[in-house]
């Protein structure tokens, strides 16, 4: 049976051709199976290894990722018994940092407010990162305070005290001119960062006068510094690495005048909650025989 079927397909060309055609589907259909099977095996192989790496890596990954900044904020002002409020202040919260100031119109002289408000806007308007140049900042701002002093003649003598901070990650960069000022406290510690740049600051640090006698010194809340001022403006910058939980504490005079640092100390020490803290402070103010505006504003780095 065989024999004759062999010699069919022998003398059969038809026959041979189909026989081969099947013979031929047949593998092909057996190795396309094989190559998608394979396929499918290296790319579970790729995401698994993907999967590892990021596992093994995770740490690294995390570090290189931008932390967004978390903190609370608290803030304050309140005429006092002046008739007009000159102190200004804002804030501006980004992803990955906070713009703080606060400001304070000089001596009452007529456009302390305009000066005050014009700065700090402009301050939270031109910066928005760590690396900012404060300095030509403040420079581009008093620029445009004398300009506008020139203008018009009731803003001839118009000026205003500046602090103003930024801060990213554990860094906080800060600008500083006249008597207002920057404290931090951490845990049990207030630090002051801020020069008074006043006439009693300057005696006081070069040791002709002593704290006694600058309580009574006639010129004592003379300012030598500040945005709009004609003569050379000093601008003094710092930075300081920062840890969690540290309170960042901006004041006008009005506030440290009649507070005392070791005051700030403690009422940030008795209060865990910065609102507790904030509280407190203007409960002491109230309590205080100040006859000037006061404002202060805190910003407590909670991540």
């Amino acid at each position: 049976m065989f024999d004759f079927l062999r010699t069919v397909i022998i003398h059969n060309s038809a026959m041979k051709n189909t026989l081969f055609l099947c013979f031929f589907l047949i593998v092909s259909a057996g190795y396309r199976q094989y190559s998608t099977t394979k396929t499918e095996y290296n790319k579970t192989d790729e995401i698994e290894g993907i999967n590892k790496y990021v596992e093994d890596n995770s740490t690294f990954i995390r570090s290189i990722r931008p932390i967004i900044m978390e903190v609370d904020i608290y803030e304050y002002t309140n005429k006092g018994r002046r008739a007009e409020n000159q102190d200004s202040f804002g804030y501006k919260k980004l992803d990955y940092v906070i713009i703080g100031c606060i400001a304070d119109g000089v001596g009452g002289v007529s456009g302390g407010k305009i000066a005050s408000q014009y700065s700090v806007d402009n301050y939270l308007e031109k910066v928005t990162d760590i690396n900012d140049n404060l300095n030509t900042v403040i420079e581009d701002i008093h620029r445009s305070i004398v300009k506008l002093q020139r203008k018009k003649v009731q803003y001839d003598r118009m000026a205003t005290t500046f602090t103003g901070c930024v801060v990213s990650k554990n860094k906080i960069k800060g600008v500083h001119l006249g008597d207002s000022k920057l404290f931090i406290l951490r845990r049990d510690s207030i630090r002051q960062f801020t020069s008074s740049h006043t006439e009693v600051g300057r005696l006081l640090r070069t040791g002709k006068l002593t704290k006694e006698e600058a309580k009574s010194y006639p010129r004592k809340n003379f300012i030598e510094s500040a945005i709009g001022m004609k003569d050379t403006i000093t601008i003094q910058t710092f930075e300081f690495e920062l840890e969690q939980y540290d309170r960042i504490l901006l004041t006008t005079d009005g506030v440290h005048n009649v507070v005392s640092n070791i005051e700030f100390r403690d009422l940030s020490k008795k209060n865990k909650n910065i609102n507790g803290f904030g509280d407190d402070l203007v409960t002491l103010l109230k309590d205080k025989p100040t006859s000037d505006n006061f404002t202060f504003l805190i910003i407590e780095i909670t991540n």
